[in-house]
């Protein structure tokens, strides 16, 4: 079965996730101009269970791992034995027209190395038509507790398109190469980087990955805060956003349609100046 063939079956299944797909067609979206580069803006009620989500450990514990097979809904079917270790599953809160997770079979948290950086690779070569991504469980990951990757639609974040690359070089670093070992190497180099400056084992980053043309091109992010000020403020200071990979690659996404009508480009510039 390909992966559309997987897809359309899911949400002729699953009304939860094709009420959700029909809904993203509708979205309301907007481009600003920011600092020179176009953010996409989109407003996505869908997606305020993962922008509110609670990620301390207290919360973590009272509630079961939503990416466990045992815990998924009955309706969620997946692609199993991909590389041995994972699950391919249909998001049911898309930001992308496919939207797709991919999940560690085994209960594990969200914390890289380089083997599951290789993984990644490999899954990027056999999707594409997808760009993979990988959230940090302290930089945006709605369950820090499961290690997972996900993958959105290509051509779709301004960071995939070569014109827009000097402007997301201040706040990120590239690998680009046909060698799978290069990458790897190059990876593990920029991740020993943050451990030392972040002083920190599992490092704040958001990754983006995706291959063409024989070539994997790596998009890394590097972090110093989870969420911003204006996440947490109150009234009309209050914007409900919580950056993660997509967000770091030029599509903000907002749950409250209030927050879409009025973030301007001078909010999401001190927004991506704040967390990075």
């Amino acid at each position: 079965m390909t992966i559309d063939e997987f897809f359309d079956k899911q949400l002729t299944e699953w009304p939860l996730a094709r009420d959700n797909y029909a809904a993203l067609a509708r979205v309301r979206t907007k481009t600003l101009m920011v600092d020179g580069l176009p953010y996409r803006v989109q407003s996505n009620a869908a997606r305020i269970l993962s922008t509110a989500a609670k990620t301390d450990a207290r919360s973590i514990s009272e509630r079961p791992c939503f990416l466990c097979r045992t815990n998924r809904p009955p309706e969620q079917r997946y692609i199993d034995h991909v590389l041995d270790s994972y699950d391919i599953l249909v998001n049911p809160y898309p930001i992308f027209p496919r939207h797709l997770t991919i999940a560690l079979t085994e209960h594990h948290p969200q914390a890289l190395s380089d083997e599951r950086f290789a993984d990644m690779l490999t899954l990027a070569q056999m999707l594409p038509h997808f760009i993979l991504f990988y959230n940090d469980a302290q930089s945006g990951a709605s369950a820090p507790d499961h290690l997972h990757f996900q993958a959105g639609s290509r051509n779709i974040l301004p960071v995939e398109q070569a014109i827009y690359r000097s402007r997301f070089e201040p706040h990120a670093r590239f690998i680009d190469t046909d060698c799978r070992e290069e990458a790897v190497a190059r990876f593990a180099q920029l991740f020993r980087n943050l451990q030392i400056t972040q002083e920190r084992v599992d490092p704040m980053l958001n990754l983006l990955c995706w291959y063409h043309d024989g070539q994997w091109t790596v998009s890394l992010f590097p972090r110093k805060k989870y969420r911003p000020d204006c996440y947490y403020a109150s009234g009309k200071a209050q914007l409900l956003c919580s950056p993660a990979a997509v967000e770091m690659a030029g599509l903000f996404v907002l749950p409250r349609e209030e927050d879409f009508e009025r973030i301007t480009a001078t909010d999401i510039y001190h927004i991506i100046q704040e967390v990075s």
